[in-house]
């Protein structure tokens, strides 16, 4: 939320400097409103807006905080600990913004409730269609949608000008400025929007006032004379709003129609750096690695060996291509990819709607590159090479198992994909009950050092591999490497006994997912 909040004050920096550089002088007010308007609007509602540069669906991996098995059968799993009874600093300042737009919200409902209550007990006249409410009070004239409230015995040029107002919907105008304000509070930009929009509001009803006036002395004397005035309401369009003297000049310059479409267009490249901002903004928040959370999978773009620290200083690079059918050559969505250098550091992705995969900042060196997708042959292209501080580029071409079997039924050129391939990456992940912080306490509790490891200090990374399958058992339980054949056995053990998993799904189907499980074997009293 703050952050979208925090791109409506920038965008409306740069977008209120921008109508002061081209529009400040311009006197085709109307033309000047809507512009003002409309860029008013979009900075409220352009943190909203981001279009999709094709990037890579996400990558989902099992990613687990470190279990250590202790030698005293105790466990160490490595947790972040959270004081949930302390507020954080942005937690404070949410709060603070909070209470500030409801502060903002109360004061537009009680402007508009003395707007109300002034008219009880008023003499009203309906004069062409519009409300006239007269007062005893010594105020500026001002109105209100569609009610005029002016002193008793106020002179009809200043009743045109208030019947301007209305006739332009000028309130409507204010309204939408104090509802911005309101999520805006602590901007001073948008107030300066607001005397702005005010000051054009003055500004096209002081010219239709005097449109077919000869003499527009009389109407100047009126403006001065209500200089001395109170204002009366903030939400209200008052006679006397602006310096009396910047009108006076409005009113005796000619309206010129130079250069505003050259104007108007040298708008559109502001709103087009703006978006782009937004979006650029928008990815840096898929690409980044985010913080564990129990309750989810995590979604970040690492490798798959989730107890290594990345290092800062590696050398990284990056890898894109296209994926599509060799026959047909349309690209292929939700097609597998694989970037594997070992067993322990491999990296997933998919393919998006236009069969393009994508691997960012992967520590530079030479790689295996795999896709697959369900109907096609698997292809591998060993020693794909990943310079460090470039990006590389590698199209796939895969071939249509179903198609080239009819073509030449005694080749054994294809690999034909059924309906129980396992995955290592699909839409919606399998899920331990209760998430990731409940397998972990499930492994650390059931766990055991084995003695004979004690004996002969044997600490070390077991990886043990597993499929959920549709119904959520697990099966295919395998050792991918150890360290100790007791404590193989007794890794093995416990992943093979988990219970009942979340299926995962694809395609609105359940589908079989392999997953790999780090178990720490570690001394607790090494000597």
């Amino acid at each position: 939320m703050m952050t979208k909040v925090l791109l409506t004050f920038v965008a409306t920096i740069v977008l209120y400097y921008t109508y002061k550089l081209l529009f400040g002088k311009c006197n085709r007010f109307e033309i000047c409103r809507i512009t003002l308007l409309t860029m008013s609007v979009f900075a409220f509602v352009f943190p909203f807006i981001s279009i999709e540069i094709s990037k890579p669906l996400p990558e989902y991996f099992l990613t687990l905080e470190n279990i250590e098995i202790l030698n005293n059968n105790n466990v160490n799993v490595e947790t972040e600990s959270v004081n949930n009874n302390s507020l954080s600093f942005l937690q404070i300042i949410s709060l603070v913004y909070i209470i500030g737009v409801v502060i903002s919200f109360v004061k537009i409902i009680f402007n508009i409730y003395k707007i109300h209550k002034i008219k009880i007990g008023k003499k009203l006249e309906i004069i062409d269609g519009f409300k006239v409410i007269y007062t005893s009070e010594n105020h500026i004239p001002f109105s209100f949608f569609n009610n005029i409230f002016i002193p008793d015995n106020t002179n009809p040029l200043i009743l045109k000008h208030e019947m301007s107002h209305v006739r332009h919907r000028h309130s409507l105008d204010i309204i939408l400025m104090e509802i911005m304000i309101s999520f805006q509070w602590f901007n001073p930009f948008i107030y300066k929007m607001k005397k702005e929009l005010q000051g054009l509001h003055e500004y096209i009803a002081d010219n239709e006032t005097i449109e077919n006036e000869t003499d527009k002395s009389n109407y100047m004397m009126l403006l001065l004379q209500q200089c001395t005035a109170d204002d009366y309401n903030a939400i209200a369009n008052n006679f006397s709003f602006l310096l009396t003297k910047k009108r006076i000049i409005m009113i005796t310059q000619k309206q010129k129609s130079k250069k505003m479409v050259i104007r108007m267009l040298l708008t559109l490249p502001v709103f087009a750096l703006l978006i782009l901002l937004n979006t650029q903004c928008d990815n840096v928040k898929v690409n980044d690695k985010q913080t564990v959370n129990a309750d989810n999978v995590i979604n970040e773009v690492k490798h798959s060996n989730p107890t290594s620290v990345q290092n800062a200083d590696v050398e990284v690079g990056n890898l894109s291509g296209c994926i599509y059918d060799t026959d047909t050559k349309k690209p292929l969505s939700g097609a597998n990819v694989i970037l594997s250098k070992n067993e322990e550091e491999s990296y997933n992705t998919t393919s998006d709607n236009n069969g393009r995969y994508e691997f960012k900042s992967i520590p530079a060196g030479a790689y295996d590159l795999k896709a697959f997708y369900e109907g096609y042959k698997t292809i591998t292209i060993k020693s794909i090479v990943i310079p460090a501080g470039k990006f590389a580029f590698q199209d796939l071409s895969l071939i249509n198992g179903n198609v080239h079997k009819r073509e030449n039924p005694s080749s054994k050129k294809y690999v034909e994909v059924s309906k129980d391939s396992i995955y290592t990456v699909t839409e919606k992940m399998p899920q331990f009950p209760g998430g990731p912080n409940e397998l972990m306490k499930y492994l650390g509790e059931n766990i055991k050092y084995p003695q004979s490891a004690i004996d002969n200090k044997i600490e070390g990374r077991v990886f043990v591999s597993f499929v959920v399958e549709k119904d959520g058992s697990v099966t295919n339980a395998e050792v991918m490497r150890g360290i100790d054949k007791d404590c193989d056995a007794e890794a093995l053990r416990v992943v093979s006994s988990m219970p009942k998993w979340k299926p995962a799904s694809n395609k609105g189907e359940d589908v079989r997912v392999k997953f790999t499980v780090p178990v720490i074997f570690k001394l607790n009293n090494k000597e």
